[in-house]
């Protein structure tokens, strides 16, 4: 099936897609930052249509997150430091303020990841899943797995 392999839209830029992911891949500036932006169409076998309706979708999304991401960032922080409440006291202000934000995954919903390392150690990443209606969907903490931990 024939598929777009770029596409420069107005609003979100350029984009590239990764035929192994299915997904639309491109940058997005949030304030001084620029991270990466995964434009997922949730499909199997997506043609044309579908991978333009996922851009459409990803517009109209993109703007109303940009604005959420504060409160849905308390949100995981909160989450996060009750999850680890037993292992040291975890600051909220200042765990927030280490993180880096890494990409913003948008489909029906989304993910925004970020470089938590500072807390949890080199590559941990905080994933934030949030709705469509950009409700706060939960948070978690993933940790890179050492070369003889696979062992």
């Amino acid at each position: 099936m024939a598929r777009l392999t770029v596409l420069d839209d107005d609003d979100l830029g350029p984009l590239t897609w990764n035929e192994d992911d299915l997904a639309w891949q491109g940058h997005v500036t949030v304030g001084q930052a620029k991270a990466a932006l995964t434009i997922d169409t949730g499909l199997n076998d997506p043609n044309e249509a579908e991978q333009r309706a996922a851009v459409e979708s990803a517009r109209s999304l993109l703007p109303r997150v940009l604005p959420a991401m504060p409160g849905l960032l308390r949100s995981a922080a909160e989450q996060v430091a009750t999850d680890v409440e037993g292992q040291g006291k975890l600051s909220i202000g200042e765990f927030t303020q280490s993180l880096r934000l890494l990409e913003v995954s948008l489909h029906e919903s989304g993910e925004l990841h970020y470089d938590c390392s500072e807390f949890f150690g080199a590559g941990a990443v905080m994933t934030v899943f949030f709705e469509a209606d950009l409700s706060f969907g939960g948070a978690e903490i993933d940790h890179p797995v050492e070369a003889d931990e696979e062992e």
